[in-house]
């Protein structure tokens, strides 16, 4: 579980350095902070969707 949780951390924050590099020649801080709302945004709406969710059956011991 650890495991996938530094990972996943890790992928976000390299995916994220990566937008804010390619952002930032274009339209400034301006853009970089834009965009990380953005994905602060999408984030917040999927945990919102799912933190009502079932559990499986399956996953259920």
């Amino acid at each position: 579980m650890t495991t996938a949780y530094m990972t996943a951390y890790f992928v976000g924050g390299s995916v994220g350095s990566l937008l804010a590099l390619t952002v930032l020649p274009h339209v400034g801080w301006t853009g970089v902070c834009v965009a990380g709302g953005v994905l602060f945004t999408l984030t917040a709406a999927l945990w919102f969707r799912d933190r009502d969710a079932k559990p499986s059956p399956d996953l259920v011991t």
